[in-house]
């Protein structure tokens, strides 16, 4: 059998091509499995036991950090739970070779809190970007204003920013970038992002392909081709936060400020929540100009993703939506419309929403009976993959032959009723594979608590849209004086809000306290 360090470089081998890691963390595998194999004096896998994972996570726990020697501070848990890791996908490809040693799943990993972020304001993030301005030297001066609206601009990650070279085409407003594992994902240049790489590379005289380079007189004072490694642009950024006051820990990380991912946000030709808005290819989104006082299409600069756990929910007239504390909203001021943080928002006080929302693509019209059809299944409709059929069961006879009708008109089906007498209602048979394959595609299979508006319904036309309206109150509205919609599913409900503002009308969401007790006992 091969030795244990023959082994493990089979296994980064195997990290390497048949999972596809990246080459960095190929790197931080070795370098894992060198320590706890130098520090346990393994040489054999059936060496590797509890007692002596145990023995090297105490020593490692009691470790040191080079930075804080002096402070006595360990090294972090989660920085402990990355060598875990690296050993049990170790483990793991030894028992895939039938390599007798000790079971992966015996490990666990220390718990970790969550990580919080603290956000700077917008009053500190311009001190920030003007900081390098009190800089002497224009070469570092051009350079470091250039990092730092190309950080804060693209939401680039460090070690992206360094692997930037000087060819980057400044007429696009967006370039590809290949981030962690590969992936490679868009990013989009600010105005003021592209004016300061062009204001710098203006000054450059060296030969280098990198981007960004260091200044001569920073090393000594021969001129240097080499680029900017990531703990130099740590540093610059944490120079120039010291330098505009900010007492806060300052990466590219806490300027960003979030939505919920469950937020809806208008687009010219439909509607999505920020993380579909995030995932998607989508360029615009709908925005207000306050000074001609209407809305206008807008161009997405910037998309990020973050996990923050110090969110902030605001209800404002049957609206509701969670951010974190330094987003912007709009209000009232003495100079007419003024900006807010989250944070100093008062009860009481009146923030802008809307009213009315009006989409580009409203012409577009599709079967008006059909759409009517989807509401009422989306409402009241058991999809069953299994049957290939939709069952809807109503008390109400005249909206289960009203249904029949549209679907013998539709789609040349001859649905069939039947009376429950046990609970007093009808139940509409319609069995269609093709039917049911049309309501996959448009995303209405999933159960009653994830079901949501098909996104395709959107982009119709008003008369499309209400008539969509009318057929989901069949199924789930009120009889009362008021009209009210009821569902499992908070986002369906937002989606229903949504469109509702597409015909102008107002809707409040409120949770319902049901008290009347069901059939079955629910």
């Amino acid at each position: 059998m091969a030795s244990l360090k023959q082994l493990k470089t089979q296994f980064l081998e195997y990290v390497e091509i048949e999972k596809g890691r990246a080459i960095r963390t190929v790197e931080n595998y070795d370098h894992y499995l060198t320590v706890f194999l130098e520090q346990t004096k393994v040489t054999d896998p059936s060496e590797i036991t509890d007692a002596k994972v145990r023995d090297f996570r105490i020593w490692l726990n009691r470790q040191t950090t080079g930075n804080n020697r002096a402070t006595g501070e360990t090294i972090k848990k989660k920085t402990q739970n990355y060598y875990m890791i690296a050993l049990r996908s170790f483990l793991k490809f030894l028992a895939k070779r039938n390599i007798t040693s000790l079971p992966a799943d015996q490990i666990e990993l220390a718990k970790v809190g969550e990580r919080q972020i603290d956000v700077i304001s917008q009053e500190e993030l311009k001190r920030l970007l003007d900081a390098p301005n009190k800089e002497k030297n224009p070469e570092r001066k051009a350079r470091d204003k250039a990092i730092m609206e190309m950080l804060f601009s693209t939401g680039l990650r460090v070690s992206e920013l360094c692997s930037l070279t000087n060819d980057l085409d400044l007429r696009l407003d967006e370039f590809p970038i290949r981030g962690k594992g590969g992936k490679v994902r868009v990013v989009f240049l600010s105005d003021e992002a592209k004016a300061a790489v062009k204001a710098y590379l203006a000054l450059r005289k060296d030969m280098s392909d990198a981007l960004f380079v260091k200044i001569a007189d920073e090393i000594s004072k021969k001129p240097t081709d080499e680029g900017l490694t990531r703990r130099s642009i740590e540093r610059i950024v944490k120079r120039y936060a010291t330098i505009a006051g900010i007492s806060k820990k300052v990466t590219p990380h806490v300027i960003r400020h979030c939505l919920h991912p469950d937020t809806l946000i208008f687009l010219p030709h439909t509607i999505m929540s920020a993380k579909e808005l995030f995932e998607s290819s989508s360029k615009n989104i709908t925005a207000v100009d306050f000074k001609k006082g209407k809305t206008i299409k807008s161009k997405i600069i910037q998309k990020t993703n973050h996990r923050f756990v110090d969110l902030i929910n605001i209800s404002a007239n049957g609206y509701t939506i969670s951010t974190t504390k330094d987003h912007l909203f709009f209000t009232i001021g003495i100079n007419g419309v003024e900006e807010v943080f989250a944070k100093n928002l008062k009860i009481g006080q009146f923030v802008a929403g809307i009213r009315k929302a009006r989409m580009d693509s409203s012409n577009k019209s599709e079967s008006k009976d059909k759409w009517r059809l989807i509401g009422y299944i989306l409402g009241d409709g058991t999809i069953s993959e299994k049957r290939r059929g939709v069952i809807i069961a109503d008390k109400n006879l005249s909206f289960v032959n009203h249904y029949k009708n549209i679907i013998v008109s539709e789609y040349k089906h001859q649905p069939t009723i039947i009376k429950k007498n046990s609970v007093n209602s009808y139940l509409l048979n319609f069995y269609s594979k093709s039917f049911i394959a049309y309501l996959r595609k448009i995303g209405i299979t999933e159960k009653s608590p994830f079901r949501r508006v098909p996104k395709s319904l959107f982009s119709q036309n008003k008369a499309t849209i209400a008539h969509f309206i009318a057929g989901y109150y069949d199924a789930e509205g009120n009889e009362g004086s008021s009209v009210k919609f009821f569902s499992t599913s908070k986002m369906l409900l937002k989606d229903i809000q949504m469109l509702l503002l597409t015909l102008g009308i107002d809707s409040h969401l409120y949770t319902r306290s049901r008290r009347v007790r069901l059939p079955g006992g629910k």
